[in-house]
């Protein structure tokens, strides 16, 4: 029974940790976090963008995504956020206001609602964003 224990205790201490000052050892730790409450918290506050993106690419929370894709810094993991969205009106913001044309083009791909199509038609300054929404116009 002891040797046993000692094991689990050993196997234990290698597991990888979401509280690590390491990054990578986070990033591990991410594959079996199922959470969406501890997914949110990694997703807006962990330091380290890699992490961050895994957490949102895991998150079902549209308010959650949608607070990530409209403050995040970082390209990659708006982008992540806006393919997990479903929210028609924080697709329209996103398709209209986000700093990076390629993850306005993905908002505008993201969006069905036909008001909100168009809406972002009326509205974009940008004629890839006006051709993708055209296209799902048709």
């Amino acid at each position: 029974m002891g040797f046993i224990y000692l094991m689990a205790s050993w196997l234990a201490g290698c597991q990888p940790r979401l509280d690590s000052t390491d990054p990578s050892e986070r990033f591990r730790a991410l594959e079996k976090v199922t959470d969406q409450a501890k997914l949110a918290n990694i997703a807006e506050a962990d330091g380290d963008p890699d992490v961050r993106r895994t957490a949102v690419e895991k998150l079902n929370d549209q308010s959650v995504l949608a607070k990530v894709v409209l403050t995040d810094t970082e390209p990659a993991i708006r982008e992540a956020a806006v393919w997990r969205l479903t929210d028609q009106t924080v697709l329209t913001k996103v398709a209209l206001l986000d700093q990076q044309l390629s993850i306005r083009e993905d908002a505008a791909w993201r969006l069905t609602n036909q008001s909100a199509l168009i809406r972002v038609a009326a509205e974009t300054h940008d004629p890839s964003i006006s051709n993708t929404v055209a296209r799902k116009l048709k």
